[in-house]
């Protein structure tokens, strides 16, 4: 999953950084050739024209992207929606693009931009016939993105070689239409590629409820975006027009982190939800959150320091009164990262995309209303705040609703996973380097993270009885963690034996379930390295350890430390482990073992939660093994060597009981007969 995210971005980071350098090298030039009043006309048509162009895409494209992608396996349903989904989007471009004919024709307001309009009024014939939305859907970037490099590379050659003075407007707006809606052509006639072309016109009605709520989304998104330029146009001068496209184009740009990751996210996502894999849904959302706030909220202090250059060299002297607006317009960076994520990655594939209107339309809302009051004071300036409130509302009611119907935090997690990010990197970092100054001082060691300690420490096991049975924890020392790489003592009896093991495991095929961070610091550091296998967390090998479907005798050596309470069939896993064992393996082994019981303790019938918590110590744990386990393990098949905290004893890593009466710290090594 990660990989194919990893890819997609790749591609559409391609994308962008296509569309950057033109956008950047295209208003190097025109800036400095059109100057200010000519620029800000173009700017006030083009906006003029996209509300048009949005409404002939009716909320499209995001739409149909998630449909295709949940049809993707299906050449023939996919053929099916995509067909039902054309006719509409021909249908609404040709109603569209009459009325937009019209309205330049009549209006007196456009004599003498009318051919500017109708040349601007052309994608609405090119959305049309492009179907981005199927190519977006089947994951296809790589070909959006040499399709976007040749449009782009021929229009910017065109824009040198025909706009040479600030008379030049008509092949500058079809130029610029060419490079933005040019790639339509191709897509057009590559469509047999991938779905049966439809030769009958047929309107499906149930796609317009989900569609018409996308594109009242999208027009509040193009309202609070575009209206304050359309505003200024209308209640200000060219010139003023001018300075703030500028400083909008540049936020723009800068903003887009957000929509690139989860534009690429979203048919992952999608079937994650569609799946019903909430908890990977969840994760996945938080880790692409984190990363576009940060990455978001430290190119807005950048830029914000390096503003007057930016504008510099972007537009040249005559653009500089646009630096304050600019400088504005970047604290919209960190609201907008995080509502793209929470929105397009979150609310959309969770079919949540009314709450995602509604957050967008109360944005809307204000950026309207405060622009009537701010742009007549302030210019550009008043527009640039009011699109920053209203990016903060958009975020703040994202955050409301995610938490009100599917029950996420999205505010408190991301502050906790930051939090703890920092702290994993920060944390082992300086307690090594104190470690080793100290190390003949300090009491206690823990071998994972190779760090001398003052103390291991609690981190409260029996204050939890939603998880944990608090009796098997009383009376029993709790300091046994560490407080580093949170290693418990059975990880640290592992390591030690492990340590003198180190030149046989060189070079062996090792399988590791539900690996432990605090063994993979040793093993990393120790150049060893291993396949993880996981049912349900994420890892190189999705298994089920009762029938791994490996072949026989895959690996050299397994590890499975407390696994085997976890499983429906415990003895059905230790038959299957031993089958893709190796003669002559070995197989390293932990699981509960309470002392006072002689023989392991399971009852089927046991199936709640706060059963399990009260019988078997966990809420997820489903037996309890007993002083009978060597002579069970015999019985698998293997010869049985017990690893004992008690001969590590002289190492300080604190072997103790604990933290649970069950937790006896005694791990086996079984060989493969």
């Amino acid at each position: 999953m990660i990989q194919r995210l990893l890819r997609n971005i790749t591609f559409q980071f391609l994308i962008k950084v296509i569309t950057y350098i033109f956008s950047f090298l295209t208003l190097l030039y025109v800036t400095r050739i059109l100057q200010p009043e000519a620029f800000g006309r173009t700017a006030f048509l083009s906006s003029f024209a996209g509300y048009f162009v949005l409404l002939s895409n009716l909320g499209m494209p995001v739409y149909a992207m998630r449909v295709c992608a949940e049809k993707s396996s299906s050449r023939k349903e996919l053929s099916n929606v995509f067909g039902e989904l054309w006719n509409i989007n021909v249908l609404l471009s040709g109603i569209v693009g009459t009325i937009y004919i019209l309205i330049v024709l009549l209006l007196p307001k456009f004599q003498g931009q009318r051919i500017l309009l109708l040349i601007y009024g052309s994608a609405i014939l090119f959305q049309m016939i492009g179907c981005d939305w199927l190519y977006r859907g089947l994951e296809k970037f790589r070909f959006l993105a040499a399709v976007t490099l040749l449009c782009k590379g021929i229009c910017l050659c065109g824009i040198l070689l025909f706009v040479r003075s600030a008379s030049d407007l008509f092949p500058f707006a079809a130029l610029s239409i060419l490079s933005t809606s040019g790639s339509s052509l191709i897509q057009f006639f590559r469509l047999h590629r991938y779905v049966d072309f439809p030769f009958h016109f047929r309107i499906n009605p149930a796609h317009f409820r989900p569609i018409l709520t996308f594109f009242m989304m999208t027009c509040a998104v193009y309202v609070y975006n575009s209206l304050d330029l359309t505003m200024l146009g209308f209640m200000r001068n060219e010139y003023e027009t001018g300075l703030y496209s500028i400083a909008a184009k540049g936020k723009s740009v800068l903003a887009s982190t957000g929509g690139l990751v989860w534009s690429s996210a979203l048919p992952i996502t999608a079937n994650l939800w569609k799946n019903g894999e909430r908890d990977r849904f969840e994760s996945f959302a938080a880790k692409t959150l984190i990363f576009v706030t940060v990455f978001q909220t430290a190119i807005a202090f950048l830029c914000f320091a390096l503003a007057p250059y930016i504008i510099l060299l972007v537009g040249g002297e005559s653009y500089l009164p646009a630096v304050p607006a600019f400088r504005i317009l970047l604290l919209s960076l960190i609201p907008i990262g995080a509502s793209n994520i929470l929105g397009g990655q979150v609310l959309i594939p969770a079919g949540k995309e009314h709450r995602l209107l509604q957050a967008e339309i109360a944005g809307a809302v204000f950026n309207f209303a405060a622009n009537l009051l701010l742009i007549p004071l302030l210019s550009g300036v008043g527009a640039a705040i009011t699109t920053v409130i209203a990016e903060v509302i958009v975020w703040i009611l994202c955050i409301y609703f995610i938490r009100k119907d599917l029950a996420m935090n999205f505010g408190a997690n991301l502050i906790h996973r930051a939090a703890g990010r920092v702290r994993r990197i920060v944390r082992p970092r300086l307690a090594r380097g104190i470690s080793r100054l100290l190390k003949n001082a300090l009491p206690y060691y823990c071998p994972c993270c190779d760090t001398h300690l003052i103390r291991f420490i609690d981190i409260g096991f029996d204050r939890k009885p939603t998880l944990y049975n608090p009796a098997r924890y009383h009376g029993i020392d709790q300091n046994v963690i560490c407080p580093v790489c949170i290693s418990l003592p059975r990880h640290r009896i592992l390591i030690e034996w492990m340590e003198e093991h180190k030149a046989w495991m060189k070079n062996k095929k090792i399988l590791h379930f539900a690996q432990e961070s605090s063994l993979r610091l040793w093993m990393d550091r120790n150049g060893l390295t291993a396949d993880t296998a996981d049912l349900y967390r994420p890892a190189d090998l999705k298994l089920n350890i009762e029938a791994t479907g490996l072949p026989d005798a895959s690996y050299d050596m397994i590890i499975c430390n407390h696994v085997l309470e976890h499983v429906s069939d415990y003895r059905k896993a230790l038959s299957e482990l031993h089958r893709i064992l190796r003669p002559g393996g070995k197989l390293i082994l932990s699981f509960p073992v309470d002392r006072k019981l002689n023989s392991v303790y399971e009852d089927p019938s046991i199936t709640s939660e706060s059963e399990r918590i009260l019988h078997f110590g966990q809420l997820d744990h489903l037996r309890v093994f007993g002083t009978d386990s060597p002579e069970m393990l015999r019985q698998a098949g293997f010869l049985v060597t017990e690893i004992r905290g008690s001969d590590y004893e002289g190492k300080k890593i604190k072997p103790v009981l604990g933290p649970a009466n069950y937790d006896d710290n005694v791990l086996w090594c079984l060989t493969k007969r």
